[in-house]
């Protein structure tokens, strides 16, 4: 393999041909003249997939790589920010760049940001109906569209929506944080709990670590009898006495208390954590030099409401709401630089703390198309968050930036748009085009 710079005077050439090519692509595209295939599966691209888009069809090779890159860790980043921003992005870079005058860049670019706080200055709230017919027109996909809608409706987009892959296609409500955790075998055997055993205002435990005797949970079980309060246990598992202590106390009603077994598997290994945020609870941790024993029942937090079976258990415990939301936060931003087996289980703790929402299963019946489907459900989700807090743009009217070629073609297909989409896309279309004219040389890879 041999390495060799472009030289400065034919980057320009090469930049101009990208970007027509670019250009013709996004055309195309517009008009449905582009599929994605999957397997034996087919779908037309929408402007809703503009990431995955910008990947597969601007232009690649030795000689552009690094004019490519620019547009697409462009388009990449608005989308990022703000839903539908990644194509006014790349509308933003093809408008500036018919110009290779750096003056006459100058000057459209000034023109351009007086035009948008025009156009910002003329924005509204939204109508839900108009959020929804703004969806609609990012994507003609009637199942993601009409997934996304019903999820919406459901719930509001302010509460917990997840998506995820499901035997079926549905939408369902969820009621509390749900975590896969078993009742202990033994206890289990003992009072043949029934199934969603709901405990009202229960105190909560949480041990990192084996309950090995009756000794050691002695204080809280005393303060759960005498002020006839439940007690929900979170440990890593229990000796056969203690198992069978709580069971006989339990089935003979002398005490409420309920062993939860959390395994130290690939799963359970952070599932401790997330139970006791989503209780406000402080866990008790050997590593740390605890013991249990120094745990007393004033020391345990009240949630409103645990329903309780053999292998799952939901909190409802609405004043946890924004540690959980942190929490959430926290998950989301360290899945970006995760495996795609730590995605896996990232995705699962994710969906365990949901709380009080709507979970979107795409189902088997979807086939490859499962992976777009998700993408686009979960910007449809997105985009109507951001419409709610920023407001729209009619586009029909009075929309200024339509003196411009390629928005023009833009406000013939979209009658109204996200403001935050518009301000950022065209942010970030500016200086994707002060970029690409400032390119000198290229360092370019041949083999």
């Amino acid at each position: 393999m041999s390495t060799r710079a472009t030289a400065g005077t034919s980057v320009g050439p090469l930049v101009r041909r990208v970007i027509q090519d670019t250009a013709s692509s996004l055309d195309a595209m517009s008009f449905g003249h582009h599929n994605f295939v999957f397997g034996n599966r087919g779908t037309v691209a929408q402007p809703i997939d503009i990431v995955r888009w910008a990947a597969e069809h601007i232009p690649a090779g030795p000689n552009v790589l690094h004019i490519r890159n620019i547009l697409v860790n462009a388009v990449n980043s608005a989308e990022n920010k703000q839903p539908g921003a990644g194509y006014i992005t790349l509308l933003t870079a093809l408008e500036l760049f018919s110009h290779e005058d750096r003056r006459v860049l100058d000057e459209k670019i000034a023109k351009i940001k007086d035009y948008v706080k025009n156009s910002i200055s003329s924005s509204r709230r939204a109508r839900i109906d108009e959020a929804f017919e703004i969806m609609k027109s990012y994507d003609e996909c009637e199942t993601a569209y009409h997934l996304a809608k019903k999820a919406i409706t459901d719930c509001s987009a302010n509460a917990s929506i997840s998506v995820d892959i499901g035997t079926n296609t549905d939408v369902q409500k969820v009621l509390g944080y749900n975590f896969s955790c078993q009742v202990a075998d033994l206890f289990l055997s003992n009072t043949r709990i029934s199934n969603r055993r709901p405990l009202n205002g229960p105190r909560v435990i949480v041990i990192d670590g084996i309950v090995e005797r009756m000794s050691e949970i002695e204080g809280v079980i005393g303060g759960s009898h005498a002020a006839r309060e439940p007690l929900l246990i979170f440990a890593r598992g229990y000796a056969p006495d203690v198992q069978n202590t709580l069971g006989r106390n339990y089935s003979t009603g002398h005490l409420l208390a309920i062993p939860m077994v959390v395994p130290y598997d690939e799963l359970g290994a952070n599932l401790l954590g997330d139970i006791a945020i989503s209780c406000n609870a402080n866990p008790i941790s050997s590593l740390k030099g605890e013991l249990i024993s120094s745990r007393e029942w004033k020391d345990l937090k009240k949630i409103e409401l645990a329903l309780v079976s053999s292998h799952e258990v939901t909190i409802i415990n609405d004043c946890s709401a924004p540690a959980v939301k942190k929490h959430r936060a926290q998950l989301s931003e360290k899945r970006k630089t995760c495996t795609p087996t730590e995605v896996e289980f990232l995705d699962l703790r994710l969906q365990s703390l949901m709380g009080r929402g709507t979970r979107i299963s795409v189902g088997n019946e979807v086939g490859d198309l499962s992976g777009i489907l998700r993408d686009r459900i979960g910007t449809h989700v997105r985009m109507f968050r951001s419409i709610g807090r920023y407001g729209i743009i009619d586009t029909s009217s009075n929309f200024s930036l339509s003196k411009f070629s390629q928005y023009r073609n833009m406000a013939n297909r979209f009658s109204k748009l996200p403001a935050a989409s518009i301000v950022i896309g065209v942010r970030s279309g500016i200086s994707c085009a002060k970029s690409l004219k400032s390119l000198g040389g290229i360092i370019c890879n041949d083999s």
